[in-house]
């Protein structure tokens, strides 16, 4: 209100944020129609720290009500007091579905417009890198995508992802380098293999061999280690499943969080040796 007032002095019409606020106090609010088609979602008193819920006419395209809180019991109150709702948009949250389900069991529940694009760019980046052993360079030849013969057969379609672009970068960086020993410009490699400039530059400068090798980042801390012979003993046994291997190594003593769990199984899914998975350890 202190903006919209300085606003108003601007216009010759000198007030306060106060004033203002008491006159749309003042203003009647406009009669609601018949709800048929709302939003639900939740929004931020503190962003945080605490939330509540809005509501929305997706029809009028307008606010409806804001609740104090995101309660199961709070959604229900409020869908039982406006009945004859046909269709309701949310998240995937789970205590929304449950408080329609029971406040308004009539309506259709779908998925909100940008939880259905957000669900479907990661759909399609799941496809896009399950399948990009099938992308190649036209300039290159045909076996920089080719993988080793001596590849683990079954491996996961990212391990051999991995294993394509290391080939294909290894050809890359073999094409480049020759193309600047013949005396041709980076200019003129990047417009023949269709790449960068600042790729062609990249390779030359920071790789001076032909094969480019991208170091696996390590994961976990000096706390996590102890505890990496009894992943082991779990995953050899047949449970993969990260989040019971970390309620396990939990219950013994461990106190990081399971995303490190889950990062260091994520490697041994993928077929990598351990010393590409261990953590960072100190010289002594």
């Amino acid at each position: 209100m202190l903006c919209k007032a300085r606003v108003c002095q601007h216009l010759a019409l000198p007030t306060s944020g106060r004033t203002l606020l008491r006159i749309l106090h003042k203003i009647p609010l406009p009669d609601q129609k018949r709800l048929r088609v709302i939003g639900i979602d939740d929004w931020a008193w503190r962003k945080g720290q605490r939330y509540g819920t809005i509501i929305c006419d997706l029809e009028r395209r307008c606010v409806v009500d804001l609740l104090p809180d995101t309660e199961l019991e709070t959604v229900v109150c409020w869908l039982e007091q406006h009945p004859g709702i046909e269709i309701i948009t949310r998240d995937g949250s789970i205590a929304f579905a449950d408080a329609i389900n029971k406040g308004a069991p009539q309506a259709r529940q779908v998925a909100d417009r940008w939880h259905l694009i957000h669900s479907l760019a990661r759909a399609a980046e799941q496809v896009i890198k399950a399948h990009r052993t099938c992308l190649t360079i036209k300039e290159l030849p045909s076996e920089a995508t080719a993988l080793p013969q001596d590849f683990p057969i079954g491996s996961s379609n990212r391990a051999r992802s991995k294993a394509a672009n290391a080939r294909r970068r290894e050809h890359l960086a073999r094409e480049i380098s020759t193309r600047y020993a013949k005396g041709e410009t980076q200019k003129e490699i990047a417009a023949a293999l269709q790449v960068s400039l600042s790729t062609v530059r990249n390779y030359l400068y920071n790789y001076a061999e032909a094969t480019v090798e991208r170091k696996v980042r390590p994961v976990g801390t000096k706390s996590f280690h102890p505890f990496i012979p009894y992943i082991q003993q779990r995953w050899s046994a047949g449970c993969q499943n990260a989040s019971q291997i970390w309620r396990e190594v939990a219950a013994q003593g461990y106190h990081g969080s399971v995303k490190t769990v889950i990062a260091f199984v994520g490697r041994l899914r993928q077929g990598l040796p351990l010393e590409s998975c261990l953590p960072y350890r100190r010289q002594v």
